[in-house]
């Protein structure tokens, strides 16, 4: 089986839930590894926006971890989070997100 690289940035401005720890339990419950979490000022729309830099490997495949990752959009409130796997960035949008989407950008990503 191969490991995967996964990492995610997470804003939280606008997150229901604002305990560190509380997010990080709720990261755990979807199955997605605590491998390494760090809190840092990232932007979203212009803005500074509180993030979650998240880092783990997994064996999940792509399909997979982008559900979860749609999951985490419902639960933290979040128009979408960006996502690397294997080096290749995504932006996962929730899936009621109507508005106009935009394109991932290595620029505006934060790496663990």
């Amino acid at each position: 089986m191969k490991v995967n690289s996964i990492q995610l940035n997470i804003g939280l401005n606008n997150n229901p839930h604002t305990n560190k720890e509380d997010i990080k339990t709720i990261i755990k419950a979807l199955a997605l590894p605590l491998d390494n979490v760090r809190f840092e000022d990232g932007e979203w729309g212009n803005e500074v926006e509180l993030t979650l830099v998240y880092k783990a490997a997994t064996f999940d495949p792509l399909t997979v971890i982008r559900n979860k990752v749609k999951q985490l959009c419902v639960i933290f409130k979040q128009d979408a989070i960006a996502l690397t796997y294997n080096g290749n960035g995504k932006l996962i949008y929730h899936p009621r997100y109507k508005r106009k989407r935009i394109k991932f950008s290595h620029k505006y990503f934060i790496k663990f």
